[in-house]
């Protein structure tokens, strides 16, 4: 087999960008400062979302609840006696956020009489318009907020379950 000399089409005959030589000349830079992960590496979690902290609620509901219940212990309730507050918080919001997203169904009857009828104001245009916006805006906030709290209390109940799953099976 013969190869075929190079030709010029086949090799680069422009320089590269200026952002390819920004990345390419920076990139070995930034992958040679690669070090190995530490404890130190790490930030701190919040008091409040550390395992110690949530199991600690949670041993003073369960020693409640085999007070109470002796013969019938419930983990519902013990659970929820730690984290009702958060998860009525997290309905709420999506509660909020539920109704926030009703605005726009209410809204359109007024605009289409709005675009319709030449007799009313301007402003109500405006304030239909600022409803609108306002309650997708609240409505991103409190759908993402209480996405996110869910998400918290879910990984603290998980926590909590591995952590007396762990201490049960010790003892």
């Amino acid at each position: 087999l013969k190869m075929a000399p190079p030709s010029s089409s086949l090799t680069p005959s422009r320089p590269p960008a200026p952002t390819d030589q920004l990345f390419y000349s920076q990139a070995p830079r930034v992958l040679s400062q690669r070090k190995n992960l530490e404890p130190g590496s790490f930030w701190a979690l919040n008091q409040r979302n550390t395992t110690a902290q949530a199991y600690s609620e949670f041993a003073v509901a369960w020693a409640d609840e085999l007070q109470h219940h002796p013969h019938h212990p419930s983990l519902k309730r013990a659970l929820w006696a730690v984290f009702r507050a958060e998860f009525l918080l997290g309905c709420l919001l999506q509660f909020l956020f539920a109704l926030s997203t009703l605005v726009l169904p209410v809204c359109v009857p007024y605009m289409l009489q709005y675009v319709e009828d030449d007799t009313v104001p301007v402003w109500e245009g405006f304030v239909l318009s600022a409803a609108i916006t306002v309650a997708s805006w609240l409505g991103s906030i409190l759908y993402y907020r209480s996405q996110w709290m869910a998400a918290q209390l879910g990984l603290r109940m998980r926590a909590v379950l591995m952590a007396a799953v762990y201490r049960k099976c010790l003892s």
